[in-house]
């Protein structure tokens, strides 16, 4: 069973990429939205490591594209 954040991760990927994530994109993913609500919880919303997800994915390698 998928959970939430399993479903927006597939959903920003298909968005940004075209495709579904990797399974270790997907672990990674998971993993860091963990790790990022476990130090900024009292300081941050849930938001904020959404936003920088997204910001990651924009910046990924798969952006760079020359012809």
């Amino acid at each position: 069973q998928h959970t939430d954040a399993e479903q927006r991760i597939r959903y920003a990927y298909e968005l940004a990429f075209g495709r579904p994530p990797t399974i270790m994109q997907l672990e990674r993913a998971l993993g860091y939205l963990e790790r990022f609500q476990q130090a900024f919880d009292a300081r941050s919303s849930k938001t904020d490591a959404w936003e920088l997800l997204c910001q990651t994915l924009l910046m990924s390698n798969e952006f760079i594209h020359l012809h």
